[in-house]
This record gives C-alpha cells, sequence and structure tokens, in this order.
C-alpha cells in the first residue's frame, strides 16, 4: 500500500509500505478513505526527529471502511463506516473506567515515561503506525473505533477524529452548540474536567 512516511525534517514521502494485518483478536484493519492533517503533526515535521524512525507511518485523524476485524471485536464489522480516535484506550481499565483515554493503562508506553500509545507519532508514543495510508490496523479496535450511523455524511463526523464520545453514548454532533465536549477531548484527556461534570457526563 502507498503511505505518507518520515525521512527527515521537512522531509515526508508517499511510498509503498507493507499492507498491515490482524495481530490481535482485539485488531481491526480499516480502509482509510479520508485523512486530516492536524496540527500535532507539524511537531514530527520540525521538532520531535530525534523520537521518530525514517519511514514512520505518519497521521492520526482517519476515518474509513472496517475491511476486517479480529474474534473479539464486536461492535464493528467489515463495511461499516468508521472514525478512529488519536489515542488507542482497551477501555475497560481504571483509568479508561474515569474517562481518561490519554492514559489507558493498557496501551500506556510505560519505557518511555508516557500515556496510552497513539497512532502515527513516534516512540514516545508506541511507535504505532499511522492513518495517513491506505490501509490502518487499529489496536484495541473493541474500544476505539467509532462507528457511524447510515445516513450520516462522513464529511459532518470529521471533527470527531480527535474528539469523539465513548463508544456506546448516543451519537450527537461534535459540532452541536449543546454538546459538552467528550472525556476523549483534549481539555477531558488533561484532566481538567473531573468524572461527572457536565464534560464527562455527556450532558450540557
Amino acid at each position: 500500500m502507498k503511505a505518507l512516511t518520515w525521512h527527515g525534517k521537512r522531509d515526508v514521502r508517499v511510498q509503498d509500505v507493507p499492507d498491515p494485518a490482524i495481530k490481535e483478536p482485539t485488531d481491526a484493519i480499516v480502509r482509510i478513505t479520508t485523512s486530516g492533517l492536524c496540527g500535532s503533526d507539524l511537531h514530527l515535521y520540525e521538532v520531535l526527529g530525534p523520537f521518530i524512525n525514517e519511514g514512520d507511518v505518519l497521521g492520526h485523524e482517519p476515518m474509513g471502511v472496517v475491511e476486517e476485524v479480529g474474534s473479539e471485536v464486536g461492535h464493528i464489522a467489515p463495511g461499516d463506516r468508521v472514525v478512529v480516535p488519536f489515542n488507542i484506550s482497551c477501555g475497560h481499565c481504571h483509568m479508561c473506567g474515569l474517562g481518561l483515554y490519554a492514559q489507558c493503562e493498557t496501551t500506556q508506553v510505560r519505557d518511555q515515561g508516557s500515556g496510552a500509545a497513539l497512532f502515527g507519532y513516534t516512540k514516545l508514543y508506541g511507535d504505532v503506525p499511522g492513518g495517513q495510508a491506505e490501509y490502518l490496523r487499529v489496536p484495541q479496535a473493541q474500544f476505539g473505533p467509532v462507528k457511524v450511523p447510515r445516513g450520516r455524511r462522513t464529511s459532518g463526523s470529521s471533527t470527531c477524529r480527535t474528539s469523539c464520545r465513548p463508544r456506546g453514548r448516543p451519537w450527537t454532533s461534535p459540532t452541536s452548540p449543546r454538546t459538552a465536549p467528550s472525556p476523549s477531548s483534549a481539555s477531558a484527556r488533561s484532566g481538567r474536567w473531573p468524572p461527572g461534570s457536565p464534560a464527562t457526563s455527556g450532558t450540557a
């Protein structure tokens, strides 16, 4: 497949890389249809060179269509359209139970003193290939990917790529003025909103 890869400061290239495959029963393979360019990517382009390897696949704001799922993934199936959040979280550890998905204890990158693993974001955050590619292996897919309801335009769901509501809560427009940011949004992940507040309870 083709993917955007890092080769040095201000040097990124589209190259052929191996197709991803299911490695764990909690994995999914997603065919990417849309992948955003985040301001966080600019840190890789300019600053975080010491922590990224030549040829690493970039990108952490993808959307796409499920191609394959592992045996323990039940809420999505091949053919479903999904949004894939930046952080990789299990959904069942203590920190995920508090809504602090970026501090997931299952995917935490302990050897680097970091929080949860992130897509396409250096060895500081797990060295997981990113989503600016034709296909993406999604670890912890039993929890992370958010299914886009049938009939909803994919473009209208794009803001959910880094600020998604937890799976299992009713879908509401991430741009609605009456919808509080979810616990996986940047402010909630940082711990500024305690559990039970409007932002973490999903009420406005």
